[in-house]
């Protein structure tokens, strides 16, 4: 997915995906997944969800959330959605092990929520980002995963 959004969006100024506190946080993410054995915890959750789009977002926040703080908030702001965005595609790869049947456009759904709960949480209003982002057409997702 963050493929997608940097063929979309093109690579964000200023962003250093080289950054140490990004790196050391994307690595802490992947063992607390792997080694310490999360990603058996998430297939649960994953299972026990209702709405696959809602579980993956609200798995992928919550993941995101707690290496922001297990790393002191040291990942620099504009380096935050590139790290909620790789965990999400952990999360998506969990999902996708189970035969959930995700979707490129489920992934944009959950990355959506995810990005508008962030800013909902930190005082923006979000209503005429989410007026935008229902806008644009389902059937471009379904192309790029073509």
């Amino acid at each position: 997915m963050a493929g997608l959004i940097k063929q979309k969006m093109g690579e964000p100024k200023g962003v250093d995906e080289n950054n140490p506190a990004f790196v050391q946080a994307l690595k802490f993410a992947m063992s607390v997944l792997y080694e310490q054995d999360a990603a058996d915890d998430v297939a649960k959750q994953l299972k026990a969800g209702q709405d696959k789009v809602e579980a993956l977002s609200n798995i992928a926040y919550d993941l995101t959330t707690t290496v922001d703080e297990k790393t002191e908030g040291q990942v620099p702001d504009e380096l935050i959605a590139l790290l909620s965005m790789a965990i999400l595609k952990e999360v998506i790869d969990i999902a996708e092990a189970l035969k959930m049947g995700i979707t490129p456009k489920d992934a944009a759904d959950a990355f959506k929520q995810m990005l508008l709960r962030y800013l909902g949480e930190n005082g923006v209003d979000t209503s005429q980002l989410q007026q935008s982002m229902d806008k644009i057409d389902p059937k471009v997702f379904e192309q790029q995963g073509a």
